[in-house]
């Protein structure tokens, strides 16, 4: 590509980004990019350094203070919509946990059973006999003479 299809194709690369392309114009210039990548490559470029060199709005235009203002409005107004819900909870949930604390302590404690010393019974059999006990859950058991059986009396 010469010096002066290069001037050209300049002018109506700036032309399409200012938006005063006509569609002959236009034509020329989808020519040009499907000839080769490296067109496609060096249009990209153009196209980024005229976005760069030419913001959407003018830097001045921004009122700093104003944005500012907005963004922390935003904020307090966010924070005090979700602050008494909390709040509300916090102060429930500190009201209810010492009582539910001494309920939960009140029913393990009932819940507990208490340890009582086990009473056994003994049963012997008397030498050259054969004995049959009947235990308190319904089992019948034979004993040997002179054999000794102890069992709780409580199952």
């Amino acid at each position: 590509m010469d010096m002066q299809d290069n001037t050209h194709i300049d002018l109506l690369l700036s032309k399409l980004l200012s938006g005063e392309l006509t569609s002959e114009e236009k034509n020329d210039l989808e020519a040009w990019l499907n000839e080769s990548a490296d067109n496609r490559i060096y249009f990209n470029q153009v196209r980024n350094i005229w976005h760069a060199s030419h913001p959407a709005f003018p830097p001045e235009s921004i009122n700093v203070e104003s944005a500012k203002s907005r963004v922390m409005k935003k904020i307090v107004k966010q924070n005090w919509t979700k602050a008494p819900v909390m709040i509300w909870w916090q102060r429930i949930a500190a009201i209810l946990f010492l009582p539910l604390l001494l309920l939960m302590g009140y029913l393990m404690h009932q819940k507990m059973p208490m340890t009582t010393q086990a009473v056994y019974q003994e049963v012997t059999a008397p030498d050259g006999m054969l004995s049959q006990v009947n235990l308190p859950d319904g089992s019948s058991v034979w004993l040997n003479s002179g054999s000794k059986l102890n069992y709780p009396v409580v199952f």
